[in-house]
């Protein structure tokens, strides 16, 4: 995986929490409105199955935000706000992991 490859990253974590988001019916054709790859549904895993897989993908985006030196690359530092949306989606999001990532990425 390229550090900065937006689309491979989501459907990285939309096999990991099988949440269906990497299936799309829309077309591709429209460049004013494509479609929307990030729109996904709440994953049918349970709670700890959940847990277990979103923090591999925590764990991956850390080894990928240390082991990149290009300062210009964005997709860890979205991938960091992604992972914290989908934990919000599941009810388990902290406000204050979802802020320090808008921060880093910012930074």
């Amino acid at each position: 995986m390229h550090p900065d490859d937006w689309e491979c990253f989501l459907h990285y974590l939309g096999c990991l929490l099988e949440d269906g988001s990497i299936w799309c019916d829309e077309a591709v054709n429209d460049p004013v409105h494509p479609p929307k790859f990030v729109s996904c549904k709440v994953s049918h895993l349970s709670d700890e199955q959940f847990d277990s897989q979103i923090s591999i993908a925590s764990t991956f985006i850390r080894k990928l935000q240390t082991d990149t030196v290009d300062n210009s690359i964005r997709c860890p530092y979205l991938a960091t706000i992604e992972i914290e949306r989908r934990r919000h989606l599941r009810g388990k999001g902290n406000d204050n992991d979802l802020m320090d990532g808008i921060v880093q990425y910012f930074c």
